[in-house]
């Protein structure tokens, strides 16, 4: 299902919205041109659908698939682009794609510098910045990769535990 949050009222609401196509928990969810994906996630075992809502239609349909099925990502829009960074497909994945909307497809762009699923990306001054998350071989990550032509490692963060869900700036 899909709630909307209206903060001049303070409320959630969701009985008037049209209900998602299909059910996926673990989804990546952005927000571009107006409109919300929902990347990945899972549904039986880990898929590659991507869905978009129009809210001026209160209407989902599909776009393209990403090239590699996916959950427990992270996806964020820049430039125009949504980028879904690493997630897990059987394991942690390294690996990014960028959707361009004017084409309807997806590209494999420069993987993460390591693998993550459970992370937080996010954009901050026109840069990519993948935050936490985990993996099987160190557990908990509190590294910080920032995007360029590749991920390089930014910060390793001092918190201990699960995804960071912010991004913070001192």
């Amino acid at each position: 299902s899909l709630e909307r949050y209206d903060p001049s009222t303070n409320e959630w609401k969701g009985e008037s919205l049209a209900p998602m196509p299909s059910a996926r928990p673990d989804v990546g969810m952005a927000v571009l041109d107006g409109k919300l994906y929902a990347v990945g996630g899972y549904g039986g075992g880990r898929i590659s659908s991507v869905e978009r809502y129009d809210p001026a239609l209160d209407a989902w349909e599909a776009v393209t698939p990403m090239a590699a099925a996916r959950s427990r990502l992270s996806v964020a829009m820049l430039d125009g682009k949504l980028y879904a960074a690493g997630g897990y497909g059987g394991g942690a994945l390294s690996s990014v794609e960028r959707y361009d909307p004017a084409e309807n497809a997806w590209e494999a762009v420069a993987p993460l510098a390591e693998a993550r699923y459970d992370h937080a990306v996010a954009v901050l001054d026109g840069k990519l910045y993948a935050v936490g998350g985990y993996n099987h071989n160190d557990g908990v990550l509190s590294s910080v990769e920032r995007y360029g032509r590749r991920w390089r490692l930014y910060a390793a963060g001092g918190y201990g535990g699960g995804a960071l869900s912010s991004v913070e700036r001192y």
